[in-house]
């Protein structure tokens, strides 16, 4: 495995709710054999003057049709287990059992209960940074530790107005937490996925308008039928956007095509060259994080709600900060020992707009 990262177990997780001014959460992806996207979070936050929670469950259906709920609760009714391996909150519970696997239960009243069950594949083990993440290279600030296990399987039951719908597919499980200050200038995360095969990048970039060194930390794991063949690093990782088009319902140059390449080596010593294009055709979401608003492209809803996955990073903001969410089919072209493949599957982009970046685009 690579040098910057190292094994981790669903026992090593555990909930401190101790950093002060700061967010600890925990997110889990599905990616359904029906076709549809979902995720459910928990976000346990010290920014403001007493703890809060936020609890969000979306359920983005294959024909366009959304199912979405967003609880927010004083940290007082945060219920953490002796063990800190188990929250609960407001009829919101993630319960990691016998330490190998997840239960999740996410219920809204009788028209809205999401139920199911993370299971890791293969050895159970997940990737983590061997020492936290920073931002800020010239003075170690804004730590980000983070958790990822990416190769597992979900399966459940939702039930949305009173029609049960089932839930069973390939899920991805992270475990966040960072300190304060934050200097996050962009994130980008793609999460592919197909009956077999697994393939995350994570990346955040340092603003290129700050007085900081512009830094980018990135974790790539990727799985080939079931087996962890590699784990790449910021040196061999790279976004790019491409074709970018200005929208004015942000103000920034929103990209046509995202391309995401990494490099690295099989524990044999095989060079191993990944290459996975999303060209931006399905439009989840597009989130207003200051404003508060998301805006479901497919519906015309606009909710008062705050931002789901960057609260795990932005507690303050250097421009108006957006977030973009893309969920199509796709291929990826793998290089491995000199042979060739293409893998067709699902994929999850996410990309974050949160102050100026420039070394991405093209």
């Amino acid at each position: 495995m690579n040098s910057d990262f190292e094994s981790t177990l669903l026992s090593d997780v555990a909930w401190t709710t101790k950093i002060v001014g700061g967010t600890e959460s925990e997110t889990i992806y599905l990616t359904l054999d029906n076709g549809a996207f979902a995720f459910v979070q928990v976000v346990y936050s010290t920014m403001s003057w007493s703890p809060s929670v936020q609890m969000t469950c979306r359920y983005y259906s294959s024909d366009g049709k959304i199912q979405s709920q967003m609880l927010n609760s004083s940290g007082a009714n945060f219920i953490v287990s002796d063990d800190n391996r188990t929250v609960s909150c407001d009829g919101v519970k993630i319960q990691t059992v016998e330490e190998k696997f997840l239960d999740i239960s996410f219920t809204s009243g009788a028209n809205f209960i999401f139920n199911f069950k993370f299971v890791p594949l293969g050895d159970g083990k997940g990737v983590k940074f061997k020492n936290p993440s920073s931002c800020a290279a010239e003075d170690g600030a804004s730590n980000i530790f983070s958790k990822f296990f990416s190769n597992a399987t979900v399966e459940g039951m939702a039930v949305f107005n009173g029609k049960a719908t089932e839930l069973k597919g390939k899920g991805v499980f992270c475990y966040s937490a960072q300190t304060k200050p934050q200097y996050v200038g962009q994130w980008n995360f793609v999460n592919f996925q197909s009956a077999k095969d697994s393939i995350i990048l994570y990346q955040f970039n340092v603003p290129t308008d700050q007085e900081f060194k512009p830094t980018v930390n990135s974790l790539g794991m990727v799985y080939i039928n079931e087996k962890l063949i590699a784990v790449t690093s910021s040196k061999n990782n790279k976004v790019t956007h491409t074709y970018l088009g200005y929208d004015d319902f942000s103000g920034y140059e929103i990209p046509k095509n995202l391309t995401y390449t990494l490099e690295g080596e099989t524990e044999e010593k095989k060079k191993v060259s990944i290459s996975m294009v999303c060209k931006t055709t399905r439009l989840l979401a597009k989130i207003d994080v200051l404003a508060g608003k998301l805006f479901f492209v497919n519906t015309f809803n606009i909710l008062i709600e705050l931002p789901y996955l960057l609260k795990k990073f932005i507690q303050t903001f250097v421009t108006a900060p957006y977030c973009y969410q893309w969920f199509e089919d796709s291929e990826v072209k793998i290089l491995l020992g000199g042979e060739e493949s293409v893998y067709k599957g699902k994929i999850f982009c996410e990309t974050s707009f949160l102050g100026v970046v420039t070394d991405n685009i093209r």
